[in-house]
Formats: C-alpha cells, structure tokens, sequence
C-alpha cells in the first residue's frame, strides 16, 4: 500500500478513535459530527489516491464521493454525506447557526447514526483497498 493511502487511514483512524472516546457524551454530539465527518473525507481521498486519481481540495463528501463512484460504487447513503458535510462547514467558523443543524445540535441518535455510517465507510474503504494490494 502506498504511503500516503496509508497516512490517510491512519488520519482516518484517529478520528474514529475520538468519536468512540466521545460518543457517549451527550454534549459532545456536534464533535461526533466532526470527526465521523473528517474520517469519511480521508477515507474517500485515500482510495483515491490507491486508484491513482488526483486528490482535489474540498470537504464535500458528496463531490468526493462522485469521484469515488467512477471507479467503484459502494452504495453510500448520499443523504448523510450532504448533512455530514454542511455540519462539517458550519463548524468550522463561529456563526448564528451555533447549533450546526436547524433545529440545534445533532442528537444522541444521530450522533450515532454517524458514527455508524463513518464505521461503515472505514470497514467497505478498508477492504477494497486491501483488495487492490
């Protein structure tokens, strides 16, 4: 495996190592956001970059995902990747939208809802790449 497809699954595998820290505290759902969403971006630019496609520089996961599924469709759920990415943007900065989503933080449920999404990209990511080595 190359090393940077390798630098990036380590990156990824920090962030999930947070959320599985974090995800059982009720005041710390939008930081389960965050890092399910920042797992799932290094995910998708490492099989990238194992298929030898150029990295582009965006936090959409859908954008990146489009890039992924010329290659290989993994059936992601397209609705996740758009709230995980506009939670992702809106944290990034301080605004009126303190809360991330419209009706306020993401809740314990979706919190885990994310969780379990991101362990799913980590588990479908992980093994086509072991498939390709």
């Amino acid at each position: 495996m190359k090393k940077q497809v390798e630098a990036w699954n380590y990156d990824a595998c920090k962030h999930l190592l947070i959320v599985s820290i974090i995800i059982d505290n009720p005041d710390l759902t939008n930081g389960v956001a965050f890092h399910c969403q920042q797992a799932i971006e290094k995910y998708l630019k490492a099989f990238l970059i194992a298929c030898d496609i150029k990295v582009i520089r965006t936090y959409d996961l859908a954008r990146l995902y489009d890039l992924v599924k010329q290659i290989r469709d993994f059936g992601f759920d397209l609705d996740l990747l758009d709230t995980l990415t506009r939670l992702f943007n809106d944290s990034r900065y301080p605004n009126d939208n303190i809360g991330l989503l419209p009706y306020g933080v993401p809740t314990e449920e979706q919190a885990r809802v994310f969780y379990a999404f991101a362990k799913d990209v980590e588990q479908k990511i992980k093994a086509a790449l072991n498939d390709g080595e």
